[in-house]
């Protein structure tokens, strides 16, 4: 860093003034991390402990924050009229509720939140947009879009995700509402309410005798928290993993596939689909073939969509906590950014409805 002369090189006040004039040039903009104490008394010819008394008149004078582990940052003069930016999609269920969390959350801050979906931008319409952004949230399945950008931007970030991504290897908060975990809550409910045969239902299938494992990372977790929440149930002999994919055209081989497995002595007595749309088929079945739900079997699904009470009877299911989650991420955007990718979790919580009673006896 090049030096700086001052008239008095061990006069604090003067100090304050030359680095209170920078900030006010905007030489060290808003939000900017200072370079470290021992560098900037060098650059001035004093001592760290002389350096530190004039951060600390610019910290009373409201220009820095100074956080101990972190750095010392150059506050912003008119924090009510900052802008946040949503970098992410809208509009499915999971993250139009987020983004509507995150908004509200905003405005009782002060703060004024915008989303952008970068899947419709081009990369100078969001780096010009970002460049006024005091912090951006970002949901992780955007992050891989806009990595780049964020890194240049040099902004605080924080990630959103309902699952656990992979390495970010990126500097920024990562809020996650882990759906490992909300697969354990639902797990958890139905062996309370004394099921032993309870299978996962998703868009891939697992068989550990034959060694066939779900390809992607996300239906690997899944199924792991599954095994694992059985496991923790002592229901260590029985565990069944079931297909129903998202594609209509499997639509009629897959309610096919469950009319035979309900038919079998050991069937399931109940079912957890990672998704809400999936229980979709074990109405169709049920309301074919004669089942009751929850006599004959009981289900409880994932995210708690607006497909849970357009059933009957409604469905159980996993709500991810969007409120818990913009709540946290708000807070962390108004902290200093972390030295590595921090990972703070929310937890998912039950909504009990009519799909999930004690166990009865199929018809044979």
């Amino acid at each position: 860093m090049k030096k700086i002369e001052i008239q008095n090189p061990f006069q604090y006040e003067e100090i304050a003034r030359v680095i209170g004039d920078k900030i006010s040039r905007a030489e060290y903009p808003a939000d900017c991390r200072l370079p470290p104490i021992v560098e900037l008394a060098r650059s001035f010819a004093v001592h760290r402990l002389t350096m530190r008394r004039a951060l600390k008149i610019l910290e009373s004078a409201g220009k820095l924050e100074m956080h101990r582990g972190q750095g010392t940052f150059v506050r912003d003069p008119n924090p009510a009229g900052l802008r946040m930016f949503y970098l992410g999609e809208m509009e499915a269920h999971f993250h139009k509720e987020l983004f509507e969390a995150l908004g509200t959350a905003a405005r009782a801050a002060g703060y004024h939140l915008t989303g952008i979906n970068p899947e419709n931008e081009n990369d100078s319409w969001i780096k010009g947009s970002i460049s006024s952004a005091r912090a951006v949230i970002v949901n992780v399945r955007a992050y891989l879009r806009v990595a780049g950008l964020l890194k240049e931007a040099g902004k605080r970030v924080v990630i959103v995700s309902a699952g656990r991504p992979s390495n970010t290897d990126f500097p920024a908060w990562l809020v996650t509402s882990d759906q490992s975990n909300a697969i354990a809550v639902a797990v958890e409910y139905l062996a309370g309410l004394g099921h032993r045969r309870i299978a996962l239902v998703s868009g891939e299938i697992a068989d550990e005798q034959r060694g066939v494992m779900p390809s992607s990372r996300s239906f690997r977790d899944v199924y792991a928290a599954y095994r694992a929440a059985m496991l923790s149930h002592d229901i260590c002999d029985w565990h069944m993993s079931v297909l129903v994919r998202s594609d209509k055209q499997y639509e009629e081989e897959d309610l096919k596939n469950l009319a035979a497995l309900m038919k079998k002595r050991d069937a399931p007595t109940a079912f957890v689909c990672e998704k809400d749309f999936r229980a979709r088929l074990f109405y169709r079945l049920a309301t074919e073939v004669g089942l009751k739900i929850p006599r004959d079997f009981s289900i409880a699904g994932v995210y708690d969509t607006p497909w849970c009470t357009a059933w009957h009877p409604e469905l159980t299911s996993v709500n991810m906590n969007q409120q818990a989650l913009a709540q946290l991420a708000l807070a962390l955007c108004q902290q200093p950014a972390p030295r590595t990718e921090t990972e703070f979790r929310t937890q998912p919580y039950l909504v009990k409805r009519g799909s999930c009673a004690p166990p009865g006896k199929y018809p044979k």
